[in-house]
């Protein structure tokens, strides 16, 4: 029998509404649970206990869950919170939450349904005695006021586009009274008062702006804010007259609405789809790979999305932890054997409740891959294609393992268990192996190799026309000259020539040669305000995963002027999400900082990401980026032994060996001695047993303490063991 539908209001009053009769109102941690749960997704029973009840001992922690859990059954009747096997809270999934309907509307782009969802989350509760839930409510709040002002910002655009200038300000209006210590806001609605012809209202606007910027930060507004106010300032007349102001971007440059040139490779690729292949793509940075691929998994239906990032490269399974917890977030509903929560745990720890145990033997590792290989089979039976994007910046080990699923369900077909494939990576950057392995499953049909090429004269033509901007087709054949058919590079070009106000112009002057899409990035980045600029900057040095509230503790800077900074970023396309918008623009960021600021910065955000317990190798990269290797070589002796407990051998003899050569350039002896007895001993495990005896007696020479000698004796007896 199908349960009937309830509902939980957490916007505004925390509610329960039934199918029929009276609403139910909730108290604080009841309210408290069902909305972690719904935002958050499923969460082991203890834990759930301890973020409610923190102060209490765990036992009563969990009786005051149950009596939580019991009160709210006997009075809806209904089990809306259920438990599993493993001790796992979820929520039923006939209970629907309005909160998720409205990221719903607004991760499609519904702003206006989304804005009618306008209650704060658990309005009228504090839980300043639950620290870890308080922290997480208001980062969720603070979310919400984000996405807000997102949609309030996109539907102010969208009707300023249209021409429809009166509810474009109407908009910017709901934008200040949310925001009401927002300069841009302000900003917004001087500017539509204006171009409404109210000069009178938008000069009035203008004062109370510079009042609120004095009383609350005792600053003056921005110089781009300046001039727009002395633009209505000395207007005698209707201001008829948007070029005056900044211009806008035009959303058509940001994606154009036409993949020009590439109909050849669209016809490889449906050939391949055809006949269950998967499918490789391969190009120069910037030749639009990425949206070949993404628009052609589209068009066959629901899509599992892996991306790899700078800096992966160096720590352990850090695309697939990433990309996994993202697609398992997406589905919190996934029922997962406890054999595969186990393992997977690895992966992804907030899957089980306990610490999986140490892989002690091949065997162990098998089963871990194949637990995996379990969830992408899941997985896969409600999507229809997976692509990986910047294959490139793989790790070894994430590399392994997707080589390994591949492996087990090849061919692909829904029925085998895994849908096809589409990978893509830049021209002459995959590792030698990845290469080697991916003309292997070519050669062996299970693969096409799609090469892109830059665009032809006649593509650009195509492209340029699909803008719809006028004066942009006329330079064709210069852009195309220019650009070498790099779409990158000719999309920053017309960027810059429309922001320039040069694109109508019957020439175009001053196009620097050779084409190199640097200066243009890098002249894209010095409009920036400086603090955006140094947003980026630690961003560049982080590499990946990161997040403002990261950035800001990077940089020492208040969160809040972070997250302004992050909006212009995001608006400028500098960032998009917790990633660069472009890796040429990741690139151009970093070569922009002097090396004294880079390493300042990498120090930084070693002592960060130590503090946040991040993977000891990526914490040790950042170290020897701030040229800091005191601090790098015992953390790589940590990352060691943290390959080892994932029978990543051969990356921890490399990060044991990086550490001895740290230490000796430090004439540190405890330390090097420290770190070759890490490496010996891994050594007895896998080498050749006649590889050991030299490998014994350095390590005695290094030996000077007694107890260093016991310790050499102890590692040549696990020696002589094996020789037996």
């Amino acid at each position: 029998m199908v349960s009937s539908i309830w509902r939980f209001s957490a916007l505004g009053v925390a509610a329960l509404h039934p199918p029929v009769g009276s609403l139910v109102l909730l108290e604080r941690k009841t309210a408290g649970l069902l909305t972690i749960l719904a935002l958050n997704g499923p969460m082991i029973r203890s834990r759930a206990a301890g973020i409610l009840w923190p102060d209490s001992r765990d036992m009563t922690a969990r009786n005051n869950l149950t009596q939580l859990l019991r009160k709210l059954r006997l009075t809806t009747g209904e089990e809306l919170v259920t438990s599993s096997s493993t001790s796992v809270l979820s929520l039923a999934p006939h209970l629907h939450v309005d909160a998720l309907d409205a990221l719903a509307h607004f991760e499609h782009a519904r702003y206006e349904a989304f804005l009618t969802h306008d209650g704060e989350l658990l309005a009228e509760f504090e839980y300043d005695d639950c620290p870890n839930f308080e922290e997480w409510l208001l980062t969720e709040r603070d979310r919400w006021h984000d996405a807000r002002r997102k949609a309030l910002v996109a539907l102010a655009d969208a009707t300023e586009r249209s021409g429809d200038v009166p509810l474009a300000l109407t908009h910017a209006q709901r934008l200040l009274l949310a925001e009401p210590q927002s300069e841009e806001a302000f900003v917004r609605v001087i500017k539509y008062q204006y171009l409404l012809g109210d000069r009178s209202l938008a000069l009035e606007t203008s004062h109370r702006l510079e009042v609120m910027l004095q009383r609350e930060f005792g600053v003056e507004p921005l110089v781009s804010t300046k001039a727009l106010i002395r633009t209505v300032q000395h207007d005698r007349g209707l201001p008829d007259r948007p070029s005056r102001l900044k211009r806008e971007t035009p959303v058509s440059i940001l994606r154009p609405p036409v993949l020009a040139g590439r109909e050849r490779q669209w016809e490889l690729m449906e050939d391949a789809w055809t006949r269950g292949q998967g499918i490789i793509v391969c190009g120069q940075p910037g030749v639009g790979k990425s949206r070949l691929m993404h628009e052609f998994a589209s068009s066959k239906g629901r899509v599992l999305r892996f991306e790899a990032r700078p800096g992966d490269q160096n720590v352990p399974y850090a695309t697939y932890s990433r990309s996994w917890r993202n697609i398992l977030r997406a589905r919190p509903h996934l029922d997962l054997p406890e054999w595969v929560r186990r393992e997977f745990s690895r992966l992804v720890p907030e899957v089980w409740d306990r610490d999986p145990p140490p892989l002690l033997s091949p065997a162990d590792r098998i089963r871990f891959f194949d637990a995996t290989a379990e969830i992408a089979r899941l997985v896969s039976e409600d999507a229809d294609v997976v692509v990986s994007d910047d294959l490139q910046y793989y790790d070894s080990a994430s590399s392994e393992l997707s080589m390994h699923i591949a492996k087990t369900f090849a061919p692909y077909t829904k029925d085998g268990g895994l849908v096809q494939p589409i990978l893509a990576f830049r021209q002459g950057e995959l590792p030698a192996s990845m290469e080697a392995y991916g003309r292997s499953v070519v050669d062996a049909g299970l693969y096409v190799w799609i090469d892109v090429p830059p665009l032809d004269a006649g593509a650009v033509q195509v492209l340029l026309d699909g803008l719809g901007l006028p004066g942009a087709a006329r330079h064709a054949s210069r852009l195309a000259s220019f650009s070498g058919g790099n779409p990158l590079y000719l999309l920053e070009t017309v960027k810059h020539l429309y922001e320039t106000a040069q694109l109508e112009a019957d020439r175009v002057e001053d196009l620097p040669i050779p084409p190199k899409a640097a200066a243009l990035i890098n002249e894209r980045l010095l409009r920036l305000s400086p603090m955006a600029r140094h947003a980026a900057q630690a961003a560049a040095v982080l590499q990946s995963n990161f997040t403002v509230e990261l950035i800001a503790e990077v940089l020492r800077a208040p969160l809040l002027e972070c997250v302004d900074a992050w909006q212009e970023l995001e608006a400028a396309q500098v960032i998009d999400g917790e990633q660069f918008a472009h890796d040429l623009i990741y690139e151009g960021v970093r070569q922009g900082m002097t090396d004294s600021m880079r390493a300042a910065l990498h120090r930084s955000a070693a002592r960060v990401l130590e503090a946040y317990k991040a993977n000891p190798m990526r914490v040790a990269q950042q170290w020897l980026a701030g040229n800091a290797p005191q601090h790098a070589a015992p953390v790589l002796l940590r990352a060691g032994r943290a390959a080892e407990d994932a029978l990543l051998l051969l990356e921890a003899e490399r990060a044991y060996q990086h550490a001895v050569t740290l230490y000796q350039e430090l004439h540190d002896d405890r330390g090097v001695f420290e770190a070759y007895l890490a490496f010996v001993r891994l050594a007895v495990r896998v080498r050749p047993l006649e590889h050991l005896p030299g490998l014994l007696e350095t390590l005695g020479r290094y030996a000077r303490q007694p107890e260093e000698r016991a310790a050499v004796r102890a590692v040549s007896e696990l020696a002589a063991a094996r020789e037996c």
